[in-house]
């Protein structure tokens, strides 16, 4: 959800409070990160966002509105794309041929699948 705020404040660069224990808390430098157990902490969180100075609230957004731009669903699909074409030429080239690997998803009656690399081995489960 933090990721599609930021999209969203383009006009008013709006400020983002975070909790420390969303996964987004690490990667989205220039939101403001608070305890949301700590009460006087969200309040004074409140009260940085809706005093801060429009130059720094700007910054703050440009990072934000950055790092949201850059990795997006197609980025992140993508390197996972390049990923298991890496593993796929490392498996090739431990093998000793040219035969290309096919990478077949295969579901159950339960509907879980597994991924499977030409019809053998299981690299992994889907929960």
């Amino acid at each position: 959800m933090s990721y599609e705020y930021v999209a969203c404040q383009q006009a008013r660069q709006g400020v983002m409070i975070l909790s420390e224990f969303a996964g987004a808390a690490q990667s989205l430098n220039g939101s403001i990160v608070v305890n949301p157990w700590d009460s006087q902490q969200v309040a004074d969180a409140i009260h940085e966002a809706v005093t801060m100075d429009g130059v720094v609230r700007a910054e703050n957004h440009k990072k934000l509105f950055k790092y949201v731009n850059k990795y997006s669903a197609a980025y992140w699909g993508s390197s996972f794309i390049r990923e298991m074409a890496k593993i796929s030429e490392r498996l090739e080239a431990g093998r000793g041929n040219q035969t290309k690997q096919v990478v077949t998803e295969v579901n159950d009656e339960a509907g879980s699948g597994s991924i499977i690399v030409d019809g053998s081995v299981p690299i992994t489960t889907k929960a």
